[in-house]
């Protein structure tokens, strides 16, 4: 959804830009290190070797180990010479990275929001205040401690790490007093939801690229990710009698509105503020304007956010999938959309036109929890005062049970069209009835709409059967008991 942001502006410069330099050595390692990290004992040794050692220095800590054991197996083989070579260069480096980092700031940039499974950029500008007696060198960025549903991505083609952070392969090679930088951590978003980034840290392997000094930035940026989804090319909407009046200035205000269409004579009751002045005066007789009501085809979008335990994780996240890729083709044909989810409470959220925009709908989907019980009832009554001016609706269900069946058919009982899409692996709790595709799909947890079945023509004929279809499919359950 996202587009890949481009070159930073001065990328290149001597003078507060960056280098892209693979292979650099704040690029994180996936050596000996991260793989201790299972180890509970170890685990707080390996996550601090881990975040300073860069590749070359794991390298020289491997040779460390190396000949600190073959020399207390073999005295023979002067192997102490190695360990000492090997301790003296980690030891300077160590010392020499106190004064990598004089007093470098970043700050991150808002953060634009990306779906699920895609690249997160996130933008860092860097600085050095005048004061600052040294330059900086080497600088870069990484991002440690990061939520679960984000990862780092180490290189160009992946290689992700657990639980590290950032691609540590931008480095501004020399910050000056008072000069300024800007650099890119490329972040795995792995799962939809709202993260809160605090980790940001400023790191420098100079002067001998073995230890990677670390300055934390006190700092916390908010960052969101939309459910994966896939925009269906064609959608059939239930198609109802009733309308939203009010035109284009629905999108803007409240109440009705008109468009003017043409003039004729006045008529007796004919509302004298339509007076058409100009018309008027130059016939002689009076002369009115005529209006045109407009109308706007308004749908609901009930999702179902109750996950029992038949029902499973990716049910429910193809349920938002889907969700989001119908509300998408909907506000492309300028469509009021109104949101219901079912939850413990119910949340009625209303986009189209310039009433709200996509991204709302798919904010509050990115951050809506699956629960353990809906409140049916107090859905039934969120949407009973809005059907006279609802042209249909587009149920989203994880299962059909006579709660969910009760409920289509009070919404059909108000003169609403009504499609039903289940989420589900495996049979319903009750038998699916027997509809045509555009009114009743069951779409397995994963998968996409069937183009044939969002395409197929409906309308009045599936409305008309439904009634029956849901009668024999009660009647195919009883004995079943409620859920």
């Amino acid at each position: 959804m996202t587009p890949a942001a481009g070159p930073a502006p001065g990328a290149g410069s001597p003078r507060g830009g960056s280098r892209h330099e693979p292979g650099s050595a704040l690029e994180p390692g996936l050596g000996p290190f991260a793989r201790l990290r299972r180890r509970r004992l170890i685990r707080p040794v390996a996550d601090l070797l881990r975040r300073r050692l860069t590749p070359f220095g794991e390298g020289v800590a491997a040779l460390l180990l190396v000949s600190a054991a073959f020399g207390r197996a073999n005295f023979d083989v002067p192997a102490y010479l190695v360990f000492a070579f090997a301790i003296t260069v980690l030891g300077g480096a160590v010392l020499a990275s106190r004064r990598a980092l004089p007093e470098v700031r970043a700050s991150r940039r808002p953060v634009a929001p990306v779906s699920a499974g895609e690249v997160l950029e996130v933008e860092v500008d860097l600085e050095l205040p005048a004061s600052a007696r040294r330059s900086a060198h080497d600088v870069g960025v990484v991002e440690l401690d990061l939520p679960r549903g984000l990862a780092p991505v180490a290189g160009h083609e992946g290689g992700e790490e657990e639980g590290g952070g950032g691609d540590g392969r931008d480095v501004v090679v020399c910050l000056r007093p008072g000069e300024r930088g800007f650099l890119r951590v490329r972040l795995r978003a792995r799962k939809r939801g709202a993260y809160v980034l605090r980790g940001l840290h400023v790191a420098s392997a100079w002067p001998f690229g073995l230890w990677r000094a670390l300055r934390r930035m006190d700092e916390e940026t908010g960052v969101l990710v939309y459910p994966a989804f896939r925009t269906p090319e064609e959608f059939s909407v239930p198609e109802g009698r009733n309308y939203q009046p009010g035109g284009i200035l629905l999108s803007s205000n409240v109440g009705e509105s008109s468009e003017f269409m043409h003039t004729r004579e006045y008529r007796a009751g004919d509302n004298l503020r339509h007076l058409h002045w100009a018309s008027t005066a130059r016939l002689g007789v009076p002369v009115v304007k005529v209006y045109h009501e407009e109308y706007f085809v308004r749908l609901a979008l009930v999702l179902d956010t109750e996950l029992a335990i038949a029902a499973s994780d990716a049910a429910f996240e193809t349920a938002l999938s889907l969700a989001a890729g119908i509300a998408d083709n909907l506000s492309r044909r300028d469509y009021v959309i109104d949101l219901f989810a079912a939850g413990s409470q119910v949340y009625h959220f209303q986009a189209g036109r310039a009433l709200a925009h996509l991204d709302h709908v798919l904010e509050i989907l990115a951050c809506l929890e699956a629960v353990p019980e809906v409140d049916w009832t107090a859905l039934a009554h969120a949407l009973a005062p809005e059907a006279p001016r609802l042209t249909g609706v587009v149920a989203l269900f994880l299962d059909w049970t006579e709660e969910r069946q009760t409920l289509v058919e009070l919404i059909e009982s108000l003169g609403v069209a009504v499609r039903v899409i289940v989420v589900r692996e495996g049979a319903t709790t009750l038998p699916a009835p027997a509809l045509p595709a555009d009114a009743f799909t069951i779409v397995a947890p994963g998968s996409d709409l069937d183009p044939a079945a969002a395409a197929a023509p409906g309308g009045d004929r599936a409305r008309e059967s439904r009634g029956e279809a849901l009668a024999a499919g009660a009647s195919g359950a009883a004995g079943g008991g409620r859920r």
